[in-house]
């Protein structure tokens, strides 16, 4: 199951139907990218049913960002340069703490890229309990570093 980011993806207990979703858009961004992709982050949340709602996984490298949005009705893969090029981003964490998550964690970051034709506009990733602390990673490691300044 895509390369390395396997067991990540094993970890968030995904509805079956997801995980193919989810390697054909590993497969298909490995391809596009000219770098080796260094990291992923599957945005989701908590349902009314009580099960995980996927609507997209981003890979990124040092200087890429991919986006397979929406991740279960459409095949659109969004590819952006990373290099300072974030404008914006909000952060929204629901009982949690940005230090450890826990069951009842819900966390979002919207973000905005400098306007690249129609691709301008807000963006939001969505996390639901542990995944709370891999898209706090997300934001300090990937996104902030690459705010314009």
């Amino acid at each position: 199951m895509i390369g390395t980011f396997g067991e990540y993806v094993e970890s968030l207990k995904l509805p079956a139907p997801v995980l193919p979703r989810i390697d054909l858009a590993y497969e298909r961004c490995a391809k596009l990218c000219p770098e080796k992709l260094t990291g992923i982050f599957v945005s989701e949340y908590i349902a009314d049913n009580g099960q995980r709602t996927v609507e997209s996984v981003a890979f990124y490298s040092e200087s890429f960002w991919l986006e397979a949005d929406p991740l279960l009705s459409s095949d659109n893969i969004h590819v952006l340069p990373l290099g300072n090029n974030i404008q914006q981003i909000d952060v929204a964490p629901h009982n949690y703490d940005l230090k450890k998550a826990t069951d009842a964690s819900r966390f979002s970051v919207t973000y905005s890229f400098r306007a690249i034709g129609s691709l301008g506009s807000d963006w939001v990733l969505k996390a639901s309990q542990d995944n709370c602390d891999t898209l706090r990673d997300v934001l300090v490691k990937v996104l902030i570093p690459n705010l314009d300044r």
